[in-house]
């Protein structure tokens, strides 16, 4: 260490890509068939932007015909090549070699992502050059093999954002969600190309993009990157000209929204030129008027039902409780009954309280008033309906509910001048609670969503502006019984908890709309399983513009929590701290809110960020936010 001298400031630069780099390895001269075939996986996880060493260990032929892009197989350990075999016709300078794995996953040409499953056996035919000797891959498998560990280094999900289909003429549209695994090498301009490349097959019918058809990046642009202040100048090739100005402007609010979804990029506004010539341009503050529904339109308050099977709320904020400190003037009885019934059911009314119940309400009471709750305005939160489940509205001016027996939907307003809940919207005429309605759900056009568990005549419905007549949705490709009903506030997808025998699994199926405003046609299509590996579903909701949260049981296991996207890869960030008892979520599509649960052993509980799980109350159940 120096012990004199002055002090100098030095220049640096801060690092803004902290990620491992792999750099392939090619062959080496007398490589044998075995080496050949191992350094061709090991470069397929580099982090060369072309595949340009993985090519070094094929024939000039086949260097020339293999396209990695067309598909991305990911196995559970990786692919095992088995010990060489000579080719078909006994030649001593062919041999062949077998890769072989257990598949987990598949990426497909546009980048979208599906779990998968079973054994993955593919041929790698080698051939010895007559000239020089040397071992180089004749035959390749389709596309690109690796395992799980090496696909989650090298890839990411980003969620690229399109406009529900319809919308042209119809003011600003919310953007929906359509992610897509993207290669970790210069990932923004792989963003950047996916966006362009447009919709998946399965989101594509429901949305749009507001890029001219067969838009792309001019010849010779390889990579793009922000400048210091994190403005980003995209060309666009002569197609990009056509569009007018408000297409444009929604052409960058699309690129700059899916850009920021990757944090790493730095992008803080965007400017589209074509031919040298500036298109249009937006910021960080213009595109959030594009952004997705649950970002624009963020939940003033949380609800649920309380222990009288009200309608109450409280803020969606979180607001500590503050610890109460309950006083007694004589010690509790050990041979007291049992505590308050955890199903949130409520007590026979006739039936009389032990005096630990009284001290457990007293404290619930104080509790529920420190929190904040308040029955809501109007005539659910008077309590005269009994409620086992409700739903609230986009803007938070109406409210369903379900009757605490689960056989009739009422709809009304949250309003004090509201004349009573009515008469029901809807009845099921299943002959137990289970077999009656679904907890409904809302999407951002004021559609009401449920489902009625009739064994006799299930179905999924729709009332249109959640009071017209139902219109009975068709759900051609789902085999089983709907138990829960989520809608995406785009309106465009929805989650849906399927029953079949002992098997509870999750679906996210794509909503079409057609027929007249008098006789709407609705269906729900190309249904997808989000977690496979849940053997037992007991709740979900939607945690994001393109994830959910669910609570299940894989085989053998036990409940757990998780985040998941909608294509069924897995979300970035931590999974929920782990809670026993979860019956219902309530999740907000505005990431900001916190995680709230009706736990059967904790009743109802919430968790901020950064924080564990805070209990609310303990009588309550059937946690929502707005939707």
């Amino acid at each position: 260490m120096p012990d004199g001298g002055h002090l100098q400031d030095v220049e640096s630069t801060p690092r803004q890509d902290t990620q491992v780099r792999v750099f392939a390895v090619p062959p080496r001269p007398g490589a044998t068939p075995e080496q050949i075939v191992q350094g061709f996986l090991e470069a397929l996880t580099s982090d060369d932007r072309q595949y340009e060493t993985a090519r070094k260990y094929l024939t000039p032929r086949t260097a020339r015909t293999w396209r990695p892009e067309r598909s991305i197989t990911v196995l559970a350990n990786g692919p095992t090549p088995l010990p060489g075999l000579p080719g078909p016709r006994e030649n001593p300078d062919e041999l062949n070699y077998t890769l072989a794995g257990t598949r987990v996953a598949l990426v497909d040409s546009q980048q979208a992502f599906r779990q998968a499953d079973g054994e993955y056996q593919e041929v790698v035919t080698l051939r010895r050059d007559t000239e020089d000797g040397e071992w180089r891959i004749d035959q390749v498998p389709r596309g690109v093999v690796m395992g799980q560990s090496d696909f989650a280094r090298n890839y990411t999900s980003v969620n690229r954002y399109y406009f529900p289909a319809g919308t042209e003429d119809g003011g600003r549209a919310a953007a929906v969600a359509d992610p897509v695994q993207v290669r970790k090498v210069d990932p923004l301009t792989g963003i950047v190309r996916a966006l362009l490349a447009g919709p998946t097959d399965w989101l594509a019918p429901a949305v749009r993009t507001a890029f001219p058809a067969g838009t792309g990046l001019p010849r010779g642009v390889r990579s793009l990157a922000p400048d210091d202040e994190g403005r980003l100048t995209v060309p666009l090739d002569k197609d990009a000209g056509r569009a007018g100005h408000n297409a444009c402007e929604e052409m960058a609010a699309q690129m700059l929204l899916t850009l920021q979804d990757y944090t790493p990029t730095g992008v803080k506004s965007l400017e589209l030129t074509s031919g040298g010539q500036r298109l249009c341009g937006v910021d960080e503050q213009r595109a959030e008027l594009y952004a997705p529904y649950g970002r624009t339109h963020p939940p003033d308050y949380l609800y649920f039902v309380d222990g009288e099977h009200r309608l109450v709320r409280i803020p969606a904020e979180y607001q500590p409780v503050p610890e109460l400190k309950a006083e007694k003037d004589e010690p509790a009885d050990e041979d007291a009954g049992p505590g308050p019934d955890e199903t949130g059911d409520g007590q026979d009314p006739g039936a009389s309280a032990s005096p630990d119940e009284d001290d457990a309400a007293a404290e619930d009471a104080a509790r529920a008033e420190a929190a904040g709750v308040e029955p809501v305005p109007g005539a659910f939160g008077e309590g005269k309906t009994p409620l086992r489940s409700v739903a609230v509205s986009r803007d938070e001016q109406s409210a369903a509910g379900v009757h605490l027996d689960g056989s009739r939907l009422y709809v009304g307003p949250l309003t004090e001048d509201g004349e009573g809940v009515g008469r029901p919207v809807l009845k099921s005429a299943g002959a137990s609670e289970s077999d009656r309605l679904t907890a409904p759900s809302w999407d951002a056009h004021g559609d009401l969503w449920i489902a009625d568990r009739d064994p006799d005549a299930p179905r999924l419905l729709m009332l249109p502006g959640g009071g017209g007549k139902p219109v009975e949705v068709q759900v051609p490709q789902l085999d089983g019984r709907i138990e829960e009903v989520r809608v995406a506030g785009d309106g465009v997808r929805i989650a849906l908890v399927v029953a079949k025998g002992n098997k509870r699994s999750l679906w996210v199926g794509r909503i079409e709309r057609g027929g007249t405003q008098d006789r709407p046609v609705v269906a729900v299509l190309d249904p997808r399983a989000v977690a496979p590996r849940f053997q037992d579903v007991t709740a979900m909701s939607w945690a994001g513009a393109g994830r959910l949260v669910v609570a299940g049981r894989e085989q053998g296991g036990v409940q757990q929590m998780r985040y998941v996207r909608v294509d069924g890869s897995a979300a970035v960030g931590m999974a929920p701290a782990a809670l026993s008892g979860v019956r219902e979520i309530a999740a907000s599509e505005d990431e900001e809110s916190p995680l709230t649960v009706y736990s059967g052993t904790d009743g109802l509980v919430r968790l901020p960020s950064g924080a564990q799980w805070k209990q609310i109350v303990t009588k309550a159940m059937s946690p929502v936010y707005p939707g």
